[in-house]
């Protein structure tokens, strides 16, 4: 089994990436991808990092954004 690396300019740029990715849902909470299995205020959002990047899954209530999670894309749930 591999060692964990500790690269601290990927964790900085991993960072900056999610920061960045997320204001789209916050502007344009509809845009997002319905979730399976949940109801329509559930949503998902694709962040481009690296080779595949990182899904932030929200809720849109009314005028509001709740990120709920952020995960690698290549995680399942």
């Amino acid at each position: 089994m591999p060692g964990i690396i500790f690269a601290p300019d990927a964790a900085r740029r991993a960072g900056e990436a999610i920061r960045l990715g997320v204001k789209m849902p916050g502007t344009y909470p509809r845009m997002g991808r319905l979730v399976d299995d949940l109801p329509d205020e559930f949503r998902e959002w694709l962040i481009d990092f690296g080779d595949s990047g990182c899904v932030a899954r929200y809720r849109v209530e009314d005028d509001r954004v709740t990120i709920l999670a952020i995960r690698h894309q290549r995680e399942g749930g």
